[in-house]
Formats: C-alpha cells, sequence, structure tokens
C-alpha cells in the first residue's frame, strides 16, 4: 500500500498540487471580488474552470506520448557463427570465375583481332592480285603496241626494200635485157656468115626458128616455128645455125641472163644481102 501511494504521489502529485494552488487562488480571488469588488455577474467563473480543466487535460495528455516514446529494446539475435573454411572456398570460386571471365574476355579479344587481321590479310591479298593483274595488263599492253610499232616499222622496211629492190630489179631487168639484145646480133651476124643462099632465096623471105642452147653456147636442137613459104630457104637457115654450132660469147652471160633469155630463144632469119 505505501508503494502505490508513492507511485501514485509519483505521478500525480504535481497535477494535483498545481490544481490546488489554482482553486486556492480562485476561491481567494472569488472572496475577494465578493467583499469589496464590483457587483458584476459570476458568469465568467465557469469559463475559467474549464479554461483549468482544459489545461490539465492538455497537461495530462502531453505526458502521454513522453511514455510512449519510450524506447523499445528489440532482443538481440544471437550472432552466426563464421565458417571461414566456406569464406575462403566461396572466395576461391568467385576469383576461379572473375579469372574464367577475364581469360573468355581475353579469349574473344583475341579472336576478334584474328578475325580483323585474316580479313585485312585477305583484301591485301585481293589488293596485291589486283594490283598485280592490272600491271600484267599494262605490260602486255605495252608489249602488244611495241610489237605494233616493231611491226609496223619492220613492214615499212620491208616495203621500202621492196620498192628498192623492185627498183633494182627493174634496173637490172632493163640491163639484162639490153646484154642480152646485143648477144641476140652476135647470134644473128654468126648464122648469117655460115649461110649458104639457095638458088629459090627471093627477096623478104624470112623464117622463125626456135633455138635451145648449152650454157656453154653450143647448139642443142633447132625447130622451124614459122616457115618462109619456101622449103629451100628454111633448111638453108636451119643449115647456117648448125654449121654455126656454138657462140662461145654467151659463156660471158650471168646464168640468170642465160636462163632467161638463151636456154631457149627465137630466132628471125631475113638476110640482108637478099636482092631479089
Amino acid at each position: 500500500m505505501l508503494l502505490v501511494n508513492k507511485a501514485f504521489i509519483k505521478e500525480y502529485g504535481l497535477p494535483i498540487a498545481v490544481t490546488a494552488v489554482l482553486h486556492a487562488f480562485l476561491v481567494f480571488w472569488l472572496a475577494f471580488d465578493f467583499v469589496g469588488g464590483k457587483n458584476e455577474p459570476l458568469v465568467k467563473q465557469p469559463k475559467m474552470m474549464q479554461a483549468q480543466l482544459v489545461q490539465l487535460k492538455e497537461k495530462r495528455a502531453a505526458k502521454k506520448p513522453a511514455k510512449q516514446t519510450r524506447p523499445k529494446t528489440k532482443p538481440k539475435k544471437p550472432k552466426k557463427k563464421v565458417d571461414k573454411k566456406k569464406q575462403q572456398q566461396l572466395k576461391k570460386q568467385k576469383l576461379k570465375k572473375l579469372k574464367a571471365q577475364k581469360l573468355a574476355k581475353q579469349k574473344a579479344a583475341k579472336v576478334k583481332a584474328d578475325k580483323v587481321k585474316a580479313q585485312k590479310h585477305r583484301a591485301d591479298q585481293t589488293r596485291l592480285a589486283k594490283e598485280k593483274l592490272q600491271k600484267e595488263a599494262l605490260q602486255r599492253e605495252a608489249l602488244r603496241k611495241q610489237a605494233e610499232a616493231e611491226n609496223t616499222r619492220r613492214e615499212s622496211e620491208e616495203a621500202f626494200m621492196d620498192d628498192f629492190a623492185e627498183d633494182e630489179l627493174l634496173e637490172d631487168s632493163s640491163v639484162d635485157e639490153a646484154s642480152a639484145m646485143s648477144y641476140m646480133a652476135v647470134i644473128q651476124r654468126a648464122v648469117e656468115a655460115n649461110w649458104s643462099r639457095p638458088p629459090s632465096a627471093r627477096n623478104g623471105m624470112k623464117v622463125v626458128l626456135s633455138i635451145q642452147l648449152f650454157p656453154t653456147g653450143q647448139v642443142n636442137n633447132i625447130n622451124v616455128v614459122k616457115s618462109s613459104g619456101n622449103a629451100a630457104f628454111d633448111r638453108s637457115a636451119v643449115a647456117a645455125v648448125q654449121r654455126a654450132d656454138r657462140f662461145p660469147e654467151l659463156a660471158n652471160l650471168k646464168p640468170h641472163v642465160f636462163e632467161k633469155y638463151y636456154r631457149s630463144f627465137t630466132l628471125v632469119f631475113n638476110p640482108e644481102d637478099l636482092r631479089l
């Protein structure tokens, strides 16, 4: 009972004391006002009582939160025991995982670098092959143009030489022909010198003989190509060639001139001494 009273006094002693003081003050004020004060109606007394009561209620209400704000201590959870071996294993696994990720990244980077390097190598090879083909094409074109220029030059030179050779040939032909004709006069004189005139020969008679010779100028064969119309005259002309037998001057001719003009030639026999 003593403990209860002490707790009661400790909790409600101050409000009771304050209330008692206020009531004493109020009684004193009312007594003073009733004895010597003004004759005013006592209307304000309930208000004062209400104010005091409200104030007390506010004070009491103000104390309640203080009681509620007392921190409540939570029961402490028991600390878990730390397994160092397990922690080391987890740490090793984490390091192993990080190392594997690092190796995977390095491998991926190396694969990517190798791929880029291979692509660059292929591009370089393609570029070099293209440049080589272009260079070879340029070289072939240069060789083709050079060959065309050489052919053109050679054709020009050959044309010039052909023209020159043709001019020389024409000149040589004219010289050979002139030389051959000069030997024809020698043959004509030799045949006439060995001709024996037949009695039936008349002025204007002419016989054409085909004569084949050896390169030495020796007579090989004689044929009448065109008769004069007089058999005796024709036979006398053939006999004159046979008596001449050989024309040694022809040995001085060039072989090609002899082959062209005197291997086989035609002799028109028309003696100049015919008068009748």
